[in-house]
């Protein structure tokens, strides 16, 4: 198929090409090739004779990035979390992270910052943004203790392909990836 090139047009921060054989939609935020096993800056599906395929586009990330990867909160300064295997339920102990941001729920709260990585190193950038909700105990003192962590510049380890660790001056955070589908 060959067709002219449409002017794209914006469509809140998405990038579409239309015309009336083709259409293209492109979203920039990170993408997991599932067959590759490689990330992309951007999510893109294509829709040819009412036929849509989604896939990834863009410039390619390098593979140590944390951008378009997501991950459940396993143990905070050496306290479990409470995982049950239910991806819903546990999606309250979970950390996203996109190109230089990231959005996270420590069982309560939800949490957000802006981040750099070089090579095995994250720091955060401010400023965060934080829900405030009245959790009681023990999920308020893990919280602030996985904050405070994430706060401070922290070393990233894998010990393994499906396991992450933070390692900062105020303890540890082990992490367990979460598959994209």
């Amino acid at each position: 198929m060959s067709v002219a090139a449409p002017r794209p047009h914006d469509d809140e921060g998405s990038i579409n090409y239309d015309t009336p054989s083709l259409k293209v939609f492109i979203i920039p935020v990170p993408c997991a090739d599932e067959a590759s096993g490689r990330h992309y800056t951007e999510a893109v599906s294509v829709t040819v004779a009412n036929e849509m395929r989604s896939g990834c586009g863009g410039a390619l990330l390098p593979a140590d990035s944390l951008a378009g990867t997501s991950w459940m909160f396993v143990e905070i300064a050496g306290q479990a979390t409470e995982l049950t295997g239910d991806l819903l339920r546990d999606s309250q102990f979970m950390i996203d992270f996109g190109i230089d941001g990231f959005v996270g729920y420590g069982g309560c709260n939800r949490f957000s910052a802006g981040y750099s990585q070089s090579a095995d190193m994250m720091t955060t950038r401010p400023p965060w943004g934080r829900t405030v909700g009245n959790c009681g105990e023990p999920v308020t003192s893990r919280e602030t203790r996985l904050l405070h962590i994430l706060s401070e510049p922290v070393r990233i380890s894998h010990p393994d392909p499906e396991t992450m660790v933070l390692t900062g001056a105020s303890g540890a955070i082990r992490l367990r990836r979460v598959q994209s589908h």
